[in-house]
């Protein structure tokens, strides 16, 4: 018998019914996600700086009317100051390290944008010693780039325009007696709109310095996932029905009851010659695992049910199938995830 913790929190987002007596419901899970980057465990108090120099606004940004391209200057000045600022926001809400504090003051002054200047361990030391932190999460590289495109977009006179825009960074991460570790990450927003002519179109789009506003603190966000574990959202499948084992087994999930659901569809599995069936409790078993962590367990039935389809003569390129090998592969990475975030809590 299965006992479920209630670590998580189930979303029933939608029912989609695929016929009479099948259906599916969509689960969302609050998935925690580990860092990219593992902390010593004697950092607790943590300083962002900025060390990426400054981007020219009129660099990097570029106009394209039905073909014929113009540089145009950014309305966001500094946005490598804004991308950290967003970066020590996300931090300092995660309420992962003690103490966090943002050095307002640019490190890199010049327009050098483009180049890596790892701070020295003096440095480090130096910033450390007068603020009192542990280590130093320096944004060494940053950039962004834009591309508003506006043109013809059918024989009918409609116009479509879009603002594409991406970023470019690099994370270090400072600790006296340790060496310097990085993370280079990038990011891109996209918008789009239609109108009748090229105005109508693009007064459509979000306004540009509303725009690289968004995608920047995006950026540090981003980098903020990187550095700490997260939690995330994502979907998973469970099988019901309007009658039979399927429907006694959802009626016990409704209740928060994952331990009825799984003997239901335990029994089901062992009894039924519906190979289909077989397949779609086989599902909600892995399911039901993974709720308790037990990943391992999950992939198995998660496998299992993989079988069950395949021999009841499901094509492999099936939604079903597809779905659940793209499951498969995310509990092994649900596996060995673990094993970081057991590391970094």
């Amino acid at each position: 018998m299965l006992s479920i913790h209630r670590k998580y929190i189930l979303l029933f987002a939608c029912l989609l019914f695929f016929a009479a007596c099948n259906s599916v419901s969509i689960i969302s899970l609050n998935v925690k996600v580990p860092a990219r980057i593992v902390f010593p465990l004697d950092i607790n108090n943590v300083m962002v700086v900025n060390n990426a120099g400054f981007q020219p606004a009129g660099v990097g940004h570029v106009v394209d009317v039905d073909g014929q391209k113009e540089t145009f200057e950014a309305p966001v000045s500094e946005p490598s100051t804004l991308m950290c600022r967003s970066l020590w926001e996300y931090l300092e809400n995660q309420n992962f390290f003690s103490g966090i504090d943002f050095y307002n003051i640019p490190l890199k002054n010049d327009t050098n944008y483009l180049s890596v200047q790892p701070l020295s361990q003096n440095k480090v030391k130096e910033m450390i010693e007068q603020t009192g932190t542990d280590a130093v999460i320096s944004l060494d590289f940053f950039r962004i780039n834009s591309t508003l495109a506006v043109g013809k977009y059918t024989e009918y006179g409609i116009y479509r325009a879009t603002y594409d825009v991406n970023t470019q960074m690099t994370v270090g991460i400072y600790a006296p007696g340790e060496n310097r570790k990085s993370l280079s990450l990038s990011d891109s927003i996209f918008w789009e709109s239609f109108g009748t002519d090229v105005n109508d179109a693009v007064k459509k789009l979000p306004f540009i310095d509303e725009a690289l506003t968004t995608a920047v603190e995006r950026a540090g966000e981003i980098a903020g996932k990187a550095l700490v574990p997260h939690i995330q959202v994502e979907n998973r499948k469970l099988y019901i029905s309007s009658s039979g084992d399927l429907k006694k087994a959802y009626d016990s999930v409704k209740k928060d009851d994952w331990d009825s659901a799984s003997s239901i569809w335990t029994t089901a599995y062992e009894k039924s010659k519906s190979l289909r069936l077989r397949a779609r409790c086989a599902a909600n078993i892995a399911l039901a695992y993974e709720l308790q962590d037990d990943y391992t367990q999950a992939a198995e039935w998660a496998t299992q049910a993989r079988k069950e389809f395949s021999a009841s003569g499901l094509r492999s390129d099936a939604a079903e199938a597809q779905d659940l090998k793209y499951y498969i592969d995310r509990l092994k990475q649900r596996n060995a995830e673990k094993i970081l975030l057991d590391a970094q809590e």
